[in-house]
């Protein structure tokens, strides 16, 4: 993940934030909104560690407005990576609530049934069969790495948009499993979006990562391994096949 570009994102809507306040009659809808992006972009340049700016940014957000999407929609994600998924359902159901034509509303809906799925809980009526599977994901650990791995340790399963490959952005969709499972077959939709406003659904060519992390975090660190394959058409009916064997340097 690429921090520079999200903090130079974090410097702008700063700077967008101060012209808002500075404005002759201040539009706090605007500004919690603005609070809402710029916590976005806090999150994603802190690598999704909480740190004490991102948190002021966030009660800045909801105390202006307690339903401001952006940062409701931000939380059930974080809560939803960090598998806790009856808050992940309660943030997206209460910007439902508030918000019932939300551009990303779909995406929203999608996201709590999965997290309903994940949780061993009935799925609400909005589920469809819309999110089906887009791409189907076969992962295995290369023999020579049986002795460096522990059946605990985490293995992340991600897919990004090869268009935009040299650009900061989240996951289309990603998994979370542990080497233990290996091998595993994995069937990634839009149900598995980090957000609501990149999901699979909008690529063509993709590139998926399987990657064992020592530490459990998300973010690539030397030690871990991991296996690619890349410029990956989605809509096709033939199965990714990622075998882990590579060592991060």
């Amino acid at each position: 993940m690429n921090t520079e570009r999200y903090s130079l994102a974090v410097d702008a809507f700063e700077r967008v934030t101060r012209l808002l306040k500075e404005a002759p009659e201040i539009n706090y809808q605007d500004l919690a909104a603005t609070y809402g992006i710029t916590a976005q972009a806090q999150y994603y340049a802190s690598k999704g560690i909480f740190t004490d700016a991102l948190k002021g940014t966030i009660d800045k957000a909801l105390e202006l407005n307690p339903n401001e999407p952006n940062t409701l929609s931000l939380l059930a994600i974080n809560a939803f990576t960090s598998e806790d998924f009856s808050l992940a359902i309660e943030y997206w159901s209460k910007v439902l609530e508030a918000y019932p034509e939300h551009p990303a509303a779909g995406q929203m809906k999608q996201g709590i049934n999965e997290a309903q799925r994940r949780a061993g809980i009935e799925l609400s009526d909005f589920s469809s069969d819309s999110s089906g599977s887009l791409i189907d994901v076969f992962v295995s650990l290369d023999e020579t790495l049986l002795g460096s791995v522990k059946p605990g340790d985490t293995v992340f399963v991600f897919v990004k948009n090869a268009e935009n490959a040299n650009q900061a952005s989240p996951p289309l969709a990603a998994s979370r499993h542990t080497v233990s499972e290996l091998p595993l077959t994995i069937n990634l939709s839009d149900a598995d979006a980090m957000s609501p406003a990149a999901k699979l659904s909008d690529a063509k060519l993709v590139n998926v990562t399987a990657r064992v992390s020592k530490s459990g975090q998300v973010s690539a660190a030397s030690g871990d391994f991991e296996g690619r394959a890349e410029l990956v058409e989605l809509g096709s009916e033939q199965q990714v096949k990622i075998n882990i064997s590579e060592l991060v340097k």
